[in-house]
């Protein structure tokens, strides 16, 4: 419970293009952990996509 609740915490700012959820999607992407669901949010960020 506490994971899917992270991953909405993250996701949710990510969504809106908030890039402070880019700390947090660049975990998930070097950890491999929920890799997908990070490469979905990373869509709407646009500004950060050097970085992702």
């Amino acid at each position: 419970m506490l994971r899917r609740d992270h991953q909405h915490a993250v996701l949710a700012p990510a969504h809106l293009g908030d890039g402070r959820a880019l700390p947090g999607l660049l975990t998930a992407l070097d950890a491999g952990t929920d890799a997908w669901r990070a490469v979905n949010a990373a869509g709407h960020l646009p500004q950060a996509a050097t970085l992702l």
